[in-house]
């Protein structure tokens, strides 16, 4: 497992840097480095670092600069051909041909489980989208541990009654610390829950988009918790259906469902006695009830908790801790990632297909 001394986690996507940006990055100053969430390369265009708070042009000793504004510093790194062409070579390591499943779907993992956005040109075969060329954009998203993150939920996680884990899905816009809240579930269920004695269950991890447990040569580099079993890189319909048919699994956690496949590997697993722990994009439950499969999903019940997501305090923010059958506020809100609680107020949302129209 990696250490977290300093700043390791920039380190490991350095070597897939081009040479100017490399140098900027490792000349950053500290609080720079360590605040950074993305960093954003567009062809011929300057870099640019994004932080929970705001964004900045990348200067060449890595100090934030405004192009064009007298005094504000020197000019900002750009990513001319030359740094365009080496950073499309370190990220789809010199074979772009080989990344077709990939490029269909918009990005590449890092070691680490960093993840590499990317945008182009796209290929079409029969009306669908077959790859990319000609890329033109990257967004390199940082991923950061954060231990303790999901301390604000693990008291609504476990049923004091059964002394088992509640199924949970995250409902969050993208870049909003979903996976960074799974992650931490992840660890805390397996690893052991003061609340309940130290009780601590099987959780299999089913990492599509190896960023959850972010494994390397099959080791998590993040800290999963001594329970856990990462199906690594498979497509999370099929990693449920082995995870409960060769793992035993009592928890299953996964990120990102939205198609119909999902959703019965979710239903089954359910079925088997499994909870489940996912995530899904939607800005709130609004948007979440306007697409068919999550809204069925919630309407079937197989969700007993929802956590909406959002930034009204900032990144990290968890709005509202709902019912997932009749969409009952189980807890004040809003509050950060590892605060305390605080505000209040009802909300009255059922998830029943009838009144979701």
């Amino acid at each position: 497992m990696r250490k977290r001394g300093g700043d390791p986690l920039l380190d490991e996507i350095c070597p897939a840097l081009p040479p100017k940006v490399r140098q900027a990055v490792k000349h950053a100053r500290p609080e720079v480095r360590t605040s950074l969430t993305e960093l954003r390369l567009r062809r011929g265009r300057p870099v640019m670092g994004v932080t929970a708070d705001y964004d900045f042009f990348l200067g060449p000793e890595g100090q934030p600069v405004r192009p064009g504004v007298a005094g504000s510093g020197p000019d900002p790194v750009v990513t001319d051909d030359d740094e365009w062409e080496r950073a499309v070579q370190l990220v789809t390591e010199s074979s772009i041909y080989a990344l077709e499943e990939e490029l269909r779907n918009g990005y590449v993992t890092l070691p680490g489980g960093h993840r590499v956005g990317l945008v182009g040109r796209t290929v079409l075969e029969g009306g669908r989208i077959r790859t990319q060329r000609d890329l033109s954009g990257m967004n390199f998203r940082i991923a950061r541990q954060v231990i303790g993150a999901a301390d604000p939920l693990m008291p609504y996680l476990v049923d004091r009654t059964t002394r088992r884990p509640r199924s949970l899905l995250v409902v969050s816009s993208p870049a909003l610390g979903k996976t960074t809240l799974l992650r931490d579930i992840a660890r805390q269920l397996s690893s052991g829950v003061p609340a309940m004695g130290g009780r601590g269950w099987k959780v299999g991890v089913v990492d599509e988009r190896s960023e959850i447990a972010a494994c390397c040569d099959g080791v998590p580099q993040n800290d999963v918790g001594p329970r856990s079993d990462v199906l690594d890189a498979c497509p999370k319909a099929e990693g449920m259906a082995i995870m409960v048919r060769s793992m035993s699994p009592e928890v299953i956690v996964t990120d990102e469902i939205g198609i119909a496949d999902d959703a019965r590997a979710i239903e089954e697993a359910r079925r088997s006695g499994v909870a489940v722990i996912a995530s899904a994009h939607a800005r709130d439950l609004e948007d979440a009830a306007a697409r068919p499969v999550l809204r069925d999903i919630m309407a079937s019940g197989v969700f007993d908790i929802v956590a909406v997501l959002g930034r009204s305090l900032g990144l990290g923010t968890i709005e509202s801790v709902l019912c997932g059958l009749t969409g009952a506020r189980l807890s004040p809100g809003p509050f950060r990632f590892g605060g305390d609680a605080s505000g209040g107020g009802e909300v009255s949302w059922r998830f029943r297909s009838s009144s979701l129209g």
